[in-house]
């Protein structure tokens, strides 16, 4: 196990995880509100969840038949999940090196035509001008974006949580915040997500490890 698998292990079985004291620095989230990491967690070795899986871990099981409408099969598979205070829920995406930003929609004929009604949806959610394609070049970054958006627009206080891990040198990872920093704006561009300061529910965590 390595890269950003290898560093989100953890996080649920110890309370000083730099991922959760790195959330907490960041969103000002006291000691004594609980985070309650629901994956990935020893007991069930470290599994990832994804479609009605991910919301029953959540407790959100009421928008089951929602979701299925929404999108297709085998959607997002988060790499962590976590309730603050039975409130509000963390949807996590790890990363150690820029190259796992870069993804395209490789769906069939009939899952792709969900998937892109659902991202135009979103898109125009976050003010993002049509024409951006989302469905290439940073694909999962859209993916995550519209599963968040879907969950806020059903009354559920959705946070996605980019964690970007640092000095990963297996992977070869970026060694400094700057860089990270270049390629989300990159994505950003492309994406068309002009003023990402009015997403208060959008966050970026930047977390050392060598």
């Amino acid at each position: 196990m390595k890269g950003s698998l290898r560093w989100i292990q953890g996080v649920g079985e110890n309370t000083d995880h730099p991922v959760t004291l790195a959330l907490r620095a960041q969103l000002k989230i006291d000691r004594d509100v609980s985070i309650d990491w629901r994956s990935p967690r020893q007991a069930d070795d470290f599994a990832e969840y994804r479609d009605v899986s991910f919301l029953d871990l959540l407790g959100l099981s009421h928008l089951a038949d929602q979701l299925r409408d929404f999108w297709p099969p085998r959607g997002p598979q988060w790499d962590a999940l976590a309730v603050a205070s039975q409130v509000r829920v963390f949807l996590v995406e790890a990363k150690a090196h820029i190259g796992e930003m870069h993804s395209d929609c490789a769906a069939g004929r009939a899952s792709r035509e969900r998937i892109s009604l659902s991202l135009d949806k979103a898109k125009q959610a976050f003010g993002a001008p049509s024409p951006h394609d989302w469905l290439s070049g940073y694909y999962q970054y859209a993916n995550r974006l519209a599963h968040v958006q879907f969950l806020r627009q059903h009354d559920v206080d959705a946070h996605l949580v980019g964690v970007y891990f640092l000095g990963d040198t297996d992977v070869r990872g970026p060694q400094e915040i700057a860089a990270w920093a270049r390629a989300i704006d990159d994505c950003h561009d492309v994406l068309g997500l002009l003023d990402t300061h009015n997403l208060a529910f959008l966050h970026h965590l930047f977390v050392r490890v060598g």
